[in-house]
């Protein structure tokens, strides 16, 4: 998420993220990706390297999840 975003705001997902940690939630490993450039929906744009590769680690760790 990015703190430039203008629909959204940023401090609500820092609050969601504060309170997940807070309470473990479903012992999630909890993996934050913040940028402060990128406007909204543009991080595929803005950052597409890095974009591309935190995707591929999500699908990555729901296909591992789904093997237990």
């Amino acid at each position: 998420y990015s703190t430039c975003d203008r629909l959204w705001d940023a401090a609500a997902v820092d609050r969601l993220i504060a309170y997940r940690r807070e309470h473990y939630f479903m012992n999630a490993n909890i993996q934050v990706h913040r940028y402060d450039d990128s406007n909204h929906c543009r991080l595929h744009v803005d950052h597409p390297y890095e974009y591309r590769g935190i995707i591929q680690q999500a699908l990555d760790a729901a296909c591992e999840r789904g093997k237990q």
